[in-house]
């Protein structure tokens, strides 16, 4: 299986009900068609600080904000390869560095513990640390997706992630999926190199489907924190 390595796109995300998934993939079906790896189950874990200073800073919405995961495709071992992220937005762009490793090596890496410096993805992920110096993981999310390309533009992608689970104990990739369910809705993400497709822009808007901001990692910690706050106060 290939991937990517390196990714500069827009990233254009929609919470959906059920009834509205099941609209626009019936509009939608002369539009899209399987991506080459159309169905399966994700799991990132997200790296911060103690002081959870990443997400902190994502949760304000800033023009520029940047995030690391390691992601898999599956329940893995220590050996199996797994992949380094490091994403960065700025002005609603995506840019994306990826490079795969064993699990054993990135949970070394990403917490600062050894370099990797052979490759520019690498240099770049490794300066990241260094700036940061005390990464640890600090969320893991599951999702299964969906994923399409349109017919016309296979540069244009669309995933579909439903049965979203997240904890922040347990940390590893190589552990069971299980956590907390705190996404109800159908998360659409249009992944596009540049504007949206007029064909495409008219179902969403005949669908009444309209941009929303929303981050997995974000609304775990959020929830996450809520919870800790209720748990001082009823104990006060």
């Amino acid at each position: 299986m290939e991937y990517l390595q390196c990714f500069e796109r827009s990233e254009l995300k929609y919470m959906l009900t059920q009834e509205q998934f099941d609209w626009f993939m019936s509009a939608a079906s002369r539009e899209l068609v399987p991506d080459e790896y159309p169905e399966g189950s994700i799991r990132s874990l997200y790296f911060d600080t103690p002081e959870s200073l990443l997400i902190l800073r994502s949760c304000e919405q800033p023009e520029y904000k940047e995030k690391l995961r390691l992601r898999a495709y599956s329940q893995v071992e220590s050996g199996e390869t797994v992949f380094a992220e490091l994403k960065k937005k700025y002005a609603s762009v995506v840019y994306k560095r990826r490079t795969g490793l064993s699990e054993a090596e990135a949970m070394r890496w990403l917490a600062g513990e050894t370099h990797r410096t052979s490759t520019q993805i690498e240099r770049e992920i490794d300066a990241f640390t260094l700036q940061y110096k005390t990464l640890r993981p600090a969320a893991l999310i599951f999702c299964h997706r969906l994923s399409f390309v349109l017919r016309s533009d296979k540069n244009v992608r669309i995933t579909f992630d439903t049965d979203v689970l997240g904890r922040t104990s347990d940390l590893s990739l190589t552990s069971p999926e299980y956590g907390e369910r705190f996404c109800d809705g159908i998360i659409m993400e249009i992944k596009v190199p540049g504007a949206v497709p007029v064909r495409l822009a008219e179902l969403l808007s005949a669908g009444g489907i309209y941009k929303t901001s929303f981050s997995k990692y974000g609304t775990l910690y959020r929830n996450e924190t809520a919870k800790r706050e209720k748990s001082r106060a009823a104990n006060f």
